[in-house]
């Protein structure tokens, strides 16, 4: 099923007060970050309302009797089930009072950003699974089980089925609503790191996100990248930025180290500390002859007997950064 949160009223000016704005200049970021409600039951030791368990939906008055009697028969055993095996593990079980699973951001946070009205969530996926029937259990005060429930509560959003003709409509956003989401939370979470690594990741030489540093401000970068997203940087339709930035964000989380040496050979090659030659190929300042891409100089660097050439290109590039030149 997929189904996405909509606004009980369609001016976003409805939740603005509700939720921290960014300036990002000519871009106001909205960023909310909800946590599951639970309920102390020990010393250091919580009920989570993880969706899974049927009590929360029995006693959630708006969801009408006989919709109830499906979620409760059919759909949520079958839900947890699927869980299991999305989970990738048969016998995991479902405990709500697991502190170091229910603590875990994937699954038991909800993010709110300018976009979340166009994200399209699928339960297929287990973070989107938790999510609907965490929804259904009254969870998260923002977000109602159904329009009633959001104009009795004051809810800002609710939770609605999507049919297949406006699911495609809205896939086409749905990249572009996942990076403004990882650029939010980068945001909130003060890592001026990854955003500097991710600029550089994806401009050129004659792109302004190559002249930045470890003294650019948070939200100099965050309006780069927002504005690369949109397509406003480079000479690409915006779908191709977009997807340029969901892959460059993926090798960031997967392999922290090797997309760094990356960056690290990028800026060394934007600061002429490597360069090609004649044959065009790439060389030191002392004529150490690395490779024609980076991925072959990253390759013949990262073999032990030659660490000691990318510790020293790391350190150059690293007083680039800092200013200390």
């Amino acid at each position: 099923m997929r189904f996405k949160l909509s606004l009980v009223n369609n001016s976003a000016e409805e939740v603005i007060g509700k939720v921290t704005n960014y300036d990002t200049a000519e871009n106001l970021l909205i960023y909310q970050s909800e946590k599951i409600n639970s309920i102390k039951i020990g010393v250091d030791k919580y009920r989570y309302n993880t969706g899974f368990i049927p009590d929360p939906i029995k006693k959630n008055k708006y969801i009408p009797i006989e919709e109830k009697e499906v979620l409760l028969k059919a759909q949520l055993e079958a839900s947890r089930r699927v869980a299991s095996e999305l989970f990738g593990d048969s016998k995991f079980k479902i405990d709500e009072t697991d502190s170091y699973f229910w603590q875990r951001p994937e699954y038991s946070e909800l993010i709110i950003t300018n976009d979340t009205t166009r994200t399209v969530y699928d339960t297929n996926r287990l973070e989107h699974l938790i999510l609907y029937w965490q929804i259904m259990s009254d969870a998260f005060w923002s977000v109602a089980c159904n329009i009633e429930q959001a104009m009795f509560k004051n809810c800002p959003y609710f939770i609605q089925e999507i049919k297949d003709a406006e699911t495609r409509d809205s896939q086409e956003e749905l990249t572009k609503v996942d990076a403004i989401s990882i650029i939010g939370e980068l945001k909130a979470k003060g890592d001026q790191e990854a955003l500097l690594y991710l600029c550089w990741s994806l401009g050129d030489k004659n792109d302004k996100m190559w002249g930045f540093s470890k003294s650019t401000a948070i939200p100099t970068l965050v309006k780069q990248l927002v504005q690369f997203i949109d397509g406003k940087t480079k000479a690409r339709g915006k779908k191709l930025a977009v997807n340029e930035f969901i892959k460059s964000y993926a090798e960031y989380k997967a392999d922290r180290e090797g997309f760094m040496n990356k960056i690290i050979i990028r800026i060394a090659d934007y600061h002429n500390y490597i360069y090609p030659n004649k044959e065009n190929v790439f060389v030191t300042s002392s004529g150490i002859v690395l490779g024609k891409t980076i991925d072959e100089i990253i390759e013949k660097l990262s073999k032990p007997s030659n660490r000691d050439i990318l510790e020293e290109i790391t350190q150059d590039v690293m007083k680039i950064l800092t200013n200390d030149l």
